[in-house]
């Protein structure tokens, strides 16, 4: 059902979109289902040899646009070297960078040739975030890079968060990226986040510093945004199945119906 409604709404201000792992067949199916659908326009930023002249005529075809890095290396190069010189990057690994579809594609997403960009088919998480952080950089009420996973039932959608990139997170950074998931919460489903700091102990039930880093994650969290309910420390069924929350936490404001969970770490969440 959310991606139905993702779908209607793309397609109603269809945008350009990078696709940085070209070589791979599903991004390229994935593109002609989008071009094909209207949803939006796709750029696929290819490398040397990945797709022939004829696979590029099919795509075409079908109203995908192929973009070689050779034709923005240089664009990507400056880019790079403005943002990453004075942090100690040599011009030569930079030059290797900007061979890289994954700069590439981040950097005309920063320059605003592109509306968006999608990775990680092939390419790791960590060379992802790195190219991202490196060409785009991070939102300005932000202390921290996450993730988030939206995992979709027909009647309801729960963001996990952050269960991709940040093993250990501290209490700070904790409550960053809660707030990073219940932002996208609200953006991609289109309700109200309702936020829940995820432990082993509910409430005070068990003792241990890392319980100690969630309860005062979400004390942060809840003093910079004393509008978004939020609730923690939590167990997942505290959080989430209403008839366990009336007997381990009846006085949540969550009531056993949290929608965006936070884990303590990326062992948990994963």
């Amino acid at each position: 059902m959310i991606a139905d409604r993702l779908v209607e709404a793309a397609s109603s201000r269809p945008r350009r979109i990078a696709f940085a792992d070209a070589a791979d067949p599903r991004v390229q199916t994935a593109a002609r289902w989008c071009a094909q659908r209207g949803i939006c326009h796709p750029v696929l930023v290819t490398g040397s040899s990945q797709l022939d002249e004829s696979a590029l005529d099919d795509l075409a075809a079908d109203g995908v646009h192929a973009l070689h890095v050779h034709n923005c290396e240089q664009r990507t190069y400056e880019h790079i070297m403005q943002r990453r010189s004075g942090k100690g990057l040599a011009a030569e690994d930079a030059r290797l960078l900007a061979a890289d579809p994954l700069y590439a594609a981040g950097t005309l997403l920063a320059d605003a040739r592109v509306d968006g960009a999608v990775a990680g088919a092939l390419s790791s998480t960590p060379d992802v975030v790195r190219a991202a952080l490196w060409t785009v950089g991070m939102a300005a009420d932000t202390s921290v890079v996450s993730s988030f996973f939206l995992m979709a039932w027909p009647d309801k959608h729960l963001f996990f968060s952050d269960c991709g990139v940040v093993p250990e997170p501290s209490s700070e950074q904790l409550a960053d990226i809660a707030w990073s998931a219940a932002e996208n919460y609200r953006r991609l489903v289109g309700d109200e986040p309702r936020v829940a700091f995820l432990s082993f102990s509910t409430r005070g039930s068990a003792a241990h510093p890392s319980v100690d880093r969630v309860r005062t994650a979400y004390d942060r969290f809840h003093a910079k945004h004393p509008n978004v309910s939020a609730d923690g420390e939590l167990q997942f069924d505290a959080a989430f199945v209403p008839d366990v929350a009336r007997r381990k936490a009846p006085d949540s404001p969550l009531t056993g119906t949290a929608n965006v969970m936070i884990f303590p770490d990326l062992n948990a969440g994963n």
